[in-house]
């Protein structure tokens, strides 16, 4: 679709949130992917607790989609978006000033409830102004736009010199704020009720999913496979980022390499990979992904220059590919109707992952070094498929379910 079309095809408050992400994203990959480098060099800090201030950011992300739909019932949308949007641009000042280490594990975990406070509630808007048919499309759109995104801000962060003066924080806080104005004007110019096309997307509720993952022993089983899914694929930057600086000396540009490789590979294969696994049970999928996710850990902890490093991202990215909607597939298969917040609620808790991979990996990357770690991921992305198998066992075992649930 081309640009001129889709912006005459939608209603401005979806365009102004699909371009704004897009730029949103590219702040962000100006500045997050190196926030690990920075972290080392400014502060001086060790891998674990670099591990632990970007794990804590992704762990408080788990409960920013819960805190978003609690907000919105009493601030509405709109003002919840641009009060994020506020908040990015103050956290991100915030890490150009302030030096100090518990300071900074607090913007870490504002930042990390703020985008995943803005992201859902965006979503929802989004879902509000587009027809039924048109929103798998138009999220297709809004996928593809944030790794475009990531794609050309990581270059960009590499490009001014991030790891030396942090001016890219500022960038960041720029663009949002740029952003905020346009999305504000937008809103209150455009947005109403009336515009609406569609029923609200269901709202995530913590106690719901909290229910539900404690009765539906499938989804438990799916829940604890993503985790371990997670903490592989979810924040391998932040060890990438910490290894290679520490390892190679071009370790920044190499690192800065790889993130682009990792954008680009899912911008130009994401559909064919989409192809193939449409033909596949998610169980499949995910298996096929998880092993890529082994290889592509194996090929990082015995890298030695450029050309190993760049196969080993390109596999990697590929297990992500495949498991990614794999995982999605699998949750929407077992929902029940009229249930999908909660089921998708509980989902959120893969992310606790995102939490323990960046510490974990931290902790094993000060103690042991690259290799361990790496390895450590690699058998981790296998054991995850245990628990994806004793989902599907069970999934076709009633019997074994209702066992499992009275034990």
């Amino acid at each position: 679709m081309k640009i001129s079309r889709l912006w005459t095809t939608y209603h401005p408050v979806v365009n102004t949130l699909l371009i704004g992400t897009l730029f949103a994203v590219i702040a962000e990959g100006m500045s997050v992917p190196f926030l690990a480098i920075y972290l080392a060099d400014r502060l001086h800090l060790d891998p674990g607790t670099i591990g632990l201030i970007l794990g804590l950011s992704a762990l408080a992300g788990t409960f920013g989609g819960f805190l978003g739909g609690m907000l919105s019932d009493f601030l509405g949308r709109k003002n919840v978006l641009i009060c994020t949007l506020v908040t990015l641009i103050g956290i991100f000042v915030g890490f150009q000033v302030i030096s100090n280490v518990i300071a900074i594990f607090i913007l870490s975990i504002i930042l990390g409830l703020s985008t995943s406070c803005y992201h859902p509630v965006s979503k929802s808007m989004i879902a509000d102004y587009v027809q039924p048919e048109r929103r798998m499309r138009i999220f297709s759109i809004r996928y593809i736009l944030i790794n475009i995104g990531f794609t050309v801000g990581v270059p960009l962060g590499a490009m001014l010199g991030f790891q030396n003066n942090a001016s890219a924080f500022l960038a960041t806080a720029f663009i949002y704020l740029i952003y905020a104005i346009f999305l504000f004007l937008i809103l209150y110019r455009f947005d109403n009720k009336e515009n609406s096309t569609g029923p609200k997307a269901e709202k995530l509720e913590l106690g719901s999913a909290l229910r539900t993952l404690r009765t539906d022993v499938v989804l438990r089983f799916l829940v604890v496979g993503g985790i371990f899914s997670v903490i592989v694929y979810q924040r391998i930057s932040t060890i990438l980022a910490q290894y290679l600086h520490g390892q190679f000396a071009d370790g920044v540009k190499m690192y800065t390499v790889l993130m682009v490789i990792n954008g680009l590979t899912v911008v130009t294969l994401q559909y064919l990979v989409t192809r193939f696994a449409e033909k596949w049970t998610p169980y499949k999928s995910i298996v096929i992904g998880s092993i890529l996710l082994c290889m592509g850990s194996v090929g990082f902890a015995f890298s030695l220059g450029w050309a190993t490093l760049i196969v080993s991202m390109f596999i990697f990215t590929l297990g992500e590919m495949f498991i990614v909607p794999a995982q999605y597939i699998a949750i929407d298969r077992i929902t029940p109707d009229g249930l999908r917040g909660m089921y998708y609620g509980a989902q959120t808790f893969t992310s606790i992952g995102s939490f323990i991979g960046p510490w974990l990996g931290g902790l094993l990357l000060g103690w042991y070094g690259g290799e361990v770690v790496f390895l450590t991921l690699a058998v981790i992305s296998l054991f995850a498929i245990y628990f994806y198998s004793r989902s599907t066992h069970v999934q076709n075992n009633p019997v074994a379910s209702q066992d499992s649930l009275s034990s």
